[in-house]
């Protein structure tokens, strides 16, 4: 990797890029479960773009997001999540001025997300789903953070 390519990637995602932490249904045994998911995106008309950050950091996934109808141009979206999101925000964050607090706060987040997976499994040594792993206390702190990055992501902001 070039010393130039985190700093082109930080400058990128702060122009197109964003941080979420979603909310996700999991079904198992006929009980549903809802778990939180950190996902970082860019989204581009240039698809060879995306390349570039896909082969450099060596993570994530491209898909089609817009189709291009009318007047618009087919997008794309490069798409990490969980412990790819984590390696890529922690790569490109003392590069970030715009997004850098969200990238904070989404760290924090996946940091805890992913010890509590790590030390927490059912009886069949799965990864226990959804509010089944956390306790209230940790449960509170996921949404706090994701109501935090949902908030400077309003925009205006």
């Amino acid at each position: 990797m070039n010393s130039w390519t985190l700093p082109y990637l930080a400058g990128l995602f702060d122009g197109e890029g964003c941080v979420m932490i979603v909310i996700r249904t999991i079904k198992e045994r006929g009980k549903v479960y809802y778990g939180y998911s950190l996902i970082t995106t860019i989204t581009n008309t240039d698809k060879n773009l995306l390349i570039f950050c896909k082969e450099n950091m060596n993570l994530g996934h491209i898909n089609v997001v817009g189709k291009g109808l009318g007047k618009w141009k087919k997008s794309y979206v490069w798409r990490c999540c969980a412990n790819q999101s984590q390696i890529f925000l922690e790569a490109i964050l003392p590069y970030l001025i715009l997004k850098k607090e969200r990238a904070i706060l989404a760290i924090k987040f996946q940091k805890m997300h992913h010890f509590n997976k790590a030390d927490k499994r059912d009886k069949l040594g799965r990864f226990a789903s959804g509010g089944g792993v956390y306790s209230l206390e940790e449960t509170n702190r996921m949404i706090e953070l994701r109501n935090e990055i949902m908030k400077l992501n309003k925009k205006g902001n």
